[in-house]
Order: structure tokens, then C-alpha cells, then sequence
């Protein structure tokens, strides 16, 4: 490649709802981050490639991350839902000739826990991850022009669903 640049902005917003007017808010706290991010590569006339020009490989455009927590301060008990998206990527980069760029299309992934601190030296600890058991998926861009929208020209590589995970755990402190 001649040349690559990456540039983007990101937002980071974490704010205690505490003394927002009502006490069943006292405990809950919020998490916002977000992040655009520009990548380019500029090939070059030597490259093989169609595609002069496209997205550096594994960068996604966008990434979403939202959570709400809630941490009961004499109780012990916590608990948290995390949301995260990012946009397409490319997981494979092709030459547009023999073979094409394959991008990993966007997932909605949600998790889920729970905690309880029993006493100073007992903890323990439930999740879910991927809770909406999102379709992982790899398109074929099979006309190069990133918009994977030609049912009839673009086709998927690999459709799977990977399942939710469930932890659960007990930690001493000593």
C-alpha cells in the first residue's frame, strides 16, 4: 500500500443518576460511548486490486456501547445491562478479480449480570452474554462497491448463530 490514514471521534458519557428527583434512581448510573471512525488505504497503481481505495481491514465504521448499572450500596447486590453494535468491517480483503472483500455485517449484542457481595470475603456472580443470540454473518461483496445490498450479486459466506453464554461463580477473598 502508498499510504493509510485513521481518523475518528469518540464520545464518552458516564453520569450517576443519583438525585435526579427520584429515589428509585439513587443507584442507577449510565454508560455511553460511541465512536466514528474514518479508515482509508490508497493501494496504489502497482496493486492488483479493483479497488484502489477502500477501508483498512478489520476497522469498523461505527461502534455503539450503552450500559446501565445499578449498585445497591448496603445490600451488596449490583446488577448490569450492556448493549454493543459496531457496523460492517472488512474480515477479509480480496483482490476484486479472483476474489472479493468479505465483511462482517453489524451484531446487536446484549449482556446481562448480577452480583451480591455476601460479606468481606464472599462474592458471587451471575451472567448472560449474547442474550439476543445475535446471527454472526460474513458477505461476499461480490461487486465491489461496499454496499452489500444485491441479494442477486452479494452472498453470504458463513451464517451462524453462536449461542448465549451463562457464567456463574463464587469468589473468596482471604
Amino acid at each position: 500500500a502508498e499510504s493509510a490514514v485513521s481518523y475518528g471521534v469518540e464520545m464518552d458519557v458516564r453520569k450517576s443518576l443519583d438525585g435526579l428527583g427520584s429515589s428509585l434512581t439513587d443507584n442507577f448510573s449510565v454508560l455511553v460511548n460511541a465512536s466514528y471512525i474514518h479508515s482509508a488505504i490508497e493501494l496504489g497503481n502497482s496493486s492488483v486490486e479493483v479497488n484502489q481505495n477502500r477501508a483498512l481491514q478489520g476497522q469498523s465504521p461505527y461502534i455503539v456501547n450503552l450500559g446501565l448499572f445499578y449498585e445497591h450500596p448496603t445490600t451488596g447486590f449490583n446488577a448490569s445491562a450492556q448493549y454493543n453494535v459496531y457496523g460492517k468491517r472488512i474480515f477479509s480483503a480480496g483482490d476484486g478479480q479472483d476474489s472479493y472483500n468479505y465483511y462482517e455485517m453489524p451484531r446487536n449484542l446484549l449482556d446481562m449480570s448480577l452480583g451480591y457481595t455476601i460479606n468481606e470475603q464472599w462474592r458471587v456472580k451471575a451472567g448472560v452474554s449474547n442474550l439476543l443470540n445475535a446471527e454472526y454473518r460474513l458477505m461476499e461483496d461480490s461487486n465491489s462497491d461496499t454496499e452489500l445490498s444485491n441479494a442477486a450479486v452479494d452472498k453470504p459466506i458463513l451464517k451462524y448463530r453462536q449461542g448465549q453464554e451463562v457464567t456463574v461463580g463464587a469468589s473468596y477473598t482471604f
